[in-house]
C-alpha cells in the first residue's frame, strides 16, 4: 500500500514540476539575435517544438523536418535551445517555440535592405 501511495505521489509531483517549468517562459534568460537569423533544419527526423527549454515542455504535434527554414530570434544561455518561428509555405500559418540548437544551421541574417 505504501509503495502505491509513494508512486502516485511521485507521479503527481513530477506533473506539477513539469507544468511549472513550462509556464515560466517569460523568466527564461536568453540571448537575442539582432538582427534575427535565417536557419535550416539539419539532421534526420522530426525536430520537436517546445514551450520552454525543457524536454518536458514538448508541444504535442508541432514539429519541423530536415531542410525546413525557420527564423531564429534567440538562444538559451547554454546554446542548447533556439527560439524560432516557422511559417508553413502553403498555409502561411506560423508556429513559434524552442527547438534543439544542434539541429539548426544558420544560413544568413534577416534585415532590411539598405
Amino acid at each position: 500500500m505504501k509503495i502505491i501511495l509513494f508512486s502516485l505521489l511521485f507521479m503527481f509531483s513530477k506533473n506539477i514540476y513539469a507544468s511549472n517549468i513550462c509556464e515560466d517562459v517569460p523568466k527564461l534568460e536568453k540571448i537575442s539575435y539582432i538582427p534575427p537569423v535565417s536557419m535550416k533544419v539539419i539532421g534526420t527526423g522530426r525536430l520537436q517544438f517546445h514551450a520552454s527549454t525543457f524536454k518536458e515542455c514538448a508541444i504535442q504535434g508541432l514539429f519541423i523536418i530536415p531542410n525546413d527554414s525557420v527564423i531564429g530570434y534567440s538562444t538559451s544561455l547554454d546554446d542548447k535551445w533556439t527560439e524560432v518561428m516557422y511559417v508553413h509555405p502553403k498555409t502561411h500559418k506560423d508556429s513559434s517555440g524552442w527547438v534543439d540548437s544542434s539541429r539548426l544551421k544558420i544560413t544568413g541574417t534577416i534585415a532590411p535592405k539598405r
